[in-house]
């Protein structure tokens, strides 16, 4: 694990170090390695501790104006606070729906199946004599 450490230097200067790797009792190394200027070096950790929270609440407060903001595109309220209708409104909405339903349902149901169509006795007269004659020439072929 790696954590930023602000390091002290020798004239007592607080500086930020790139970061540190974690000593054997979760402090940072440069911290154990510092020796005699232990106390110095754990309040400049505590001061960068200090900044990174106030950046993080920074960071918090942006994110709750973008929330709001987008919220209010949206047209409910960032808490999420739901209007109540009343049971007659939902029962005349409920009306409603079934009615569209029962209206799309007919539209399926009703059979639109083309008509069966017919031949005249005038027209299987006249078709008739020559399939006869069709017939007759494939049965005379086969002979």
């Amino acid at each position: 694990m790696r954590i930023p450490v602000v390091g002290m230097s020798a004239d007592g200067s607080v500086h930020p170090a790139r970061s540190s790797k974690v000593g054997p009792r979760g402090c940072p190394d440069t911290i154990l390695s510092r020796g005699g200027n232990f106390m110095a070096n754990l309040s400049g950790v505590v001061q960068q501790l200090k900044q990174a929270h106030a950046e993080a609440q920074g960071e918090v407060k942006r994110l709750g104006a973008a929330l709001a903001a987008l919220g209010s595109l949206t047209g409910r309220s960032p808490t999420g606070k739901r209007r109540t209708l009343s049971a007659a409104a939902r029962r005349k909405i409920s009306l409603a729906q079934k009615a569209r339903w029962a209206k799309r349902n007919a539209i399926a149901q009703t059979p639109t199946a083309k008509r069966k169509r017919t031949i005249s006795a005038a027209g299987r007269r006249r078709i008739a004599p020559a399939q006869r004659a069709r017939w007759a020439k494939v049965k005379a072929g086969k002979k």
